[in-house]
């Protein structure tokens, strides 16, 4: 009899030391959690950073028109946006200086592709936000100005004024600069102006009319063209016709010589 009391004695000594311990583990993971969200409402949210999003180019694509870097800027906590970086890129690299919101297309970016790429930066609070890009935007090639329709208005004789004449155009609407002239003597330079006076020493040679378009934008140099050739005829000599003597040829008499002139070129 003595064995099994003192056996069920044992067992309710393992039955109350067992209720203890499981009351003592609930209070400490009670204890754990009331501290961990205490810790966490205690502890301030971390500020996000700022974003750019709808990331766009403005402009006509060629050479000497104005881009423009479009964007939205964002900041979930509020912070209004500071000092944002730019940068602008040809066929993924970097253009020197190319820094602002605005780029200048020139002659070097025809037939590459220009991105924007912009850093969202906000005045307080987190930074730098990530870089974000543009779709990338073709550069069309910029067509050379031409001349056509070139040739020489006025008389081809000694002493007259000869203008050359042409139709300047450019297929990408670019006004015309300052353009320049050649008139050739026999195939040698003699002169750089839009008009020509013959001199002697034309007479008997080909003259020719000479123009470079030059655009004020975009591709400015185009392909000298020139003129058909304009014959200088050579200058006639004056004639003298009908040549005679009036008068009564005696002693005391006065004669008097009597001649046409003549000028085939009408010189006086």
């Amino acid at each position: 009899m003595v064995g099994p009391v003192h056996a069920m004695g044992q067992i309710g000594k393992v039955s109350m030391k067992h209720k203890i311990t499981s009351v003592d583990t609930l209070r400490r993971v009670q204890r754990i959690a009331f501290l961990f969200i205490f810790a966490l409402l205690s502890t301030p949210a971390l500020a996000a950073v700022p974003t750019a999003s709808v990331v766009t180019i403005t402009g006509t694509p060629e050479s000497g028109s104005t881009l423009t870097g479009n964007y939205t800027y964002t900041d979930v906590d509020g912070d209004v946006e500071g000092v944002s970086t730019f940068r602008w890129l040809r066929d993924s690299t970097p253009i020197v200086g190319a820094t602002a919101q605005t780029y200048l297309l020139s002659n070097a970016d025809q037939g590459t592709m220009i991105v924007f790429e912009v850093t969202p930066i906000a005045a307080t609070g987190e930074n730098p936000g990530l870089a974000v890009q543009s779709t990338g935007v073709a550069i069309t090639a910029n067509a050379v100005p031409t001349a056509t329709a070139v040739s020489i208005s006025g008389t081809p004789a000694l002493g007259e004024l000869l203008t050359g004449l042409y139709t300047y155009g450019d297929v990408d609407g670019d006004a015309e600069g300052i353009s320049t002239f050649r008139w050739l003597r026999d195939g040698v330079p003699i002169a750089t102006t839009l008009t020509y006076t013959v001199v002697a020493a034309d007479q008997g040679t080909t003259l020719i009319f000479e123009v470079t378009p030059i655009a004020a934008t975009g591709e400015i140099l185009g392909l000298a063209v020139q003129s058909a050739g304009v014959a200088i005829t050579p200058n006639a000599v004056p004639t003298a016709t009908l040549v005679s003597i009036s008068g009564t040829p005696a002693l005391g008499e006065l004669l008097t010589g009597l001649y046409t002139y003549g000028d085939v070129d009408g010189d006086a």
